[in-house]
């Protein structure tokens, strides 16, 4: 185990918020360029936004675990019973943890509670 972030999508999201939720990203991670990459955790490299997903890690040695949202909710083997799908991403605590927990927020508020959100860390989300 490690210091970890996990959210339950209850619905694909929409365009528009879509759209909004990729803007406000982009805005994220230009304004912390120096703590995020791709998903690989690449130097030198962007986070990926596109029609269907957001993806991005730290850079080199501060990259863990990948962040990834999609715009529609992915099943997997943790399913939650409510029909959300359910997804986390472990930290450990690195520098960019601060951006992963900025960018599910401003999924939250954008999407109006669709996402529920829950850490490792006490009052996180709050």
């Amino acid at each position: 185990m490690g210091y970890t972030h996990y959210w339950y999508q209850g619905r694909d999201l929409t365009n528009d918020e879509w759209q909004t939720i990729c803007q406000k990203s982009q805005e994220l991670f230009e304004s912390n360029k120096n703590l995020v990459a791709n998903g690989m955790g690449d130097d030198g490299t962007n986070p990926e936004i596109n029609d269907d997903e957001i993806s991005f890690n730290g850079i080199g040695d501060d990259s863990h675990e990948t962040c990834f949202v999609t715009k529609k909710k992915t099943f997997n083997d943790w399913e939650d019973k409510k029909g959300e799908s359910f997804s986390f991403c472990k930290t450990a605590h690195k520098p960019y943890d601060k951006v992963v927990v900025q960018f599910l927020k401003m999924i939250r508020d954008v999407t109006g509670n669709t996402f529920r959100l829950s850490s490792d860390g006490e009052g996180v989300f709050d």
